[in-house]
């Protein structure tokens, strides 16, 4: 069995998320010392925002110049570069496969698949869902101090801390961005291992992946050795939080987990896990005497 592709495949899908996030950091400062400057042409009155017409007026010269700001050709280049790792994770895993069994074809719907992936992710990641996610929020915030006569100095530190982040969590741009990235990378990945292994009718899996600070419960519990092997028959209890170490909490889980989609969902929103399936010679003894059943 050919581990190193899916050691290939974890590292790329975590690397090519943060190389993309880097990214953003400074698309954050630009916008937000552009922001001030924007809003040093506001009409105040004793240090509050007045509702005039040249204050209205601003709001579509702010839209466009962030809109500019952040849809740079070299943004829109990390972009084009980001979703290339979408072909990279289809050749890994059709070398991972091919190791699993000699019998291995791709399926001919995934290259579909991946073609919608990749089209889902640009969207969300340029025009229309930067507008709908980033710079329309940032001008609706400015658009309700002018209209409700807010004050200049709360309206500055809220456009910081929604920009550039606090100290317990990260900018505007880099959170939608990044979990963009994160959860269209990562679907896709789990999407076609949930093919294969349907077609292929494997039925052992490994939970696998780094932690971090952020890790949910679940995930942590998912990747603890009494949990990490499971099998198919197990996925409707593994939902619920009910694991071979006791009940977990699955705060995080995507609306409409299933038993169906739970190999492509994984702990929900943000997860950079993978679900690999192994071999069923390869899972502890110990695991496998604890589905019963289970013919290996």
């Amino acid at each position: 069995m050919d581990q190193k592709a899916i050691t290939e495949l974890l590292k790329l899908l975590d690397g090519s998320v943060e190389k993309f996030k880097t990214g953003l950091e400074p698309i954050q400062v630009q916008t937000y010392d552009r922001l001030l400057k924007l809003l040093a042409e506001l009409d105040l009155k004793d240090g509050n925002i007045q509702n005039s017409v040249r204050n209205i007026r601003l709001l579509g010269t702010i839209k466009q110049e962030l809109d500019d700001l952040v849809l740079n050709d070299k943004y829109l280049n990390s972009v084009k570069e980001f979703v290339t790792a979408y072909g990279v994770v289809s050749r890994l895993n059709n070398e991972y496969f091919s190791s699993i069994t000699k019998r291995y074809k791709p399926p001919a719907v995934l290259a579909e698949v991946r073609k919608q992936a990749v089209n889902d992710a640009v969207a969300a990641l340029t025009e229309n869902g930067i507008g709908a996610n980033y710079t329309d929020q940032l001008r609706d915030i400015v658009k309700t101090a002018i209209t409700s006569g807010g004050s200049y100095s709360k309206l500055a530190e809220q456009l910081r801390s929604t920009v550039l982040g606090t100290s317990t969590e990260a900018g505007k741009l880099v959170r939608y961005a990044g979990t963009v990235a994160t959860d269209g990378i990562n679907i896709f990945n789990r999407t076609y291992i949930k093919a294969v292994s349907d077609d292929l009718g494997l039925s052992w899996f490994r939970y696998v992946g780094s932690n971090m600070r952020t890790t949910r419960e679940f995930c942590l519990a998912m990747t603890q050795s009494d949990n990490e092997y499971f099998h198919v028959s197990q996925i409707p209890s593994i939902i619920k939080g009910n694991l071979n170490s006791g009940k977990v909490s699955t705060a995080g889980q995507r609306e409409g987990t299933n038993s169906l989609n739970f190999i492509q969902f994984a702990g929900g929103y943000n997860c950079g896990h993978s679900i690999v399936p192994i071999p069923a010679a390869l899972v502890p003894a110990s695991i496998r005497a604890k589905v019963e059943g289970v013919v290996t």
